[in-house]
Order: structure tokens, then sequence, then C-alpha cells
């Protein structure tokens, strides 16, 4: 696994350096074969936000909900994790009384 590990991060440091040719500041990618080619990390689309954030710098955060940190850190122990942001509770509005 440390030779697959360290593949994932010879690939984010590749991309890292096109978004500096580029002039970009970052690439965001979703669940799907992009995400995994870059992390390993393989799951579904689903209404909660996950992504890799990879900076033009090689900074690689994973984002995504508590209930999936535990798999993101097992298929991705190297990355920074952040939580996505929770979904709001609707509250009633003045109109609704």
């Amino acid at each position: 696994m440390p030779t697959e590990r360290a593949s994932f991060a010879d690939r984010r440091a590749r991309a890292a350096a096109k978004l500096r040719e580029r002039d970009l500041a970052a690439l965001l990618a979703s669940p799907g074969a992009d995400l995994f080619y870059l992390t390993g990390y393989q799951l579904f689309t689903s209404e909660r936000l996950t992504c890799l954030v990879l900076a033009r710098d090689g900074k690689a955060t994973m984002v995504c909900p508590e209930l999936e940190a535990p798999r993101a850190a097992e298929a991705a122990p190297d990355l920074e994790r952040a939580r996505g942001a929770r979904p709001k509770t609707p509250t009633p509005s003045s109109h609704d009384s």
C-alpha cells in the first residue's frame, strides 16, 4: 500500500504543477474517476458535499461529511480532512404563524 500512496501523492503533485502552469488557484475533484485517481477514495455521489480541494501549492484537503470521515481517512490517510457544511434546519418564518 505505501507504493499506492506514493502514486496518489505523485499524481497530486503533477496536477498541482499543471495548476501553477495554467495560473489556476485550485482543482476541485468530486466523486468519480478523478477523485479516485488522485486519492484512491471511491464513493458514490450523494446530496452531501464530498470533494478533494487541491491547491496550486500541492496542499490537498478532502471535504466530506462526518459520516464519511472514517472511510475517507482509511482510503486516503495522507490527506487533511475538512467537514462539509451541514444542511441548515429550516426555521419557520413569521409568515407561517
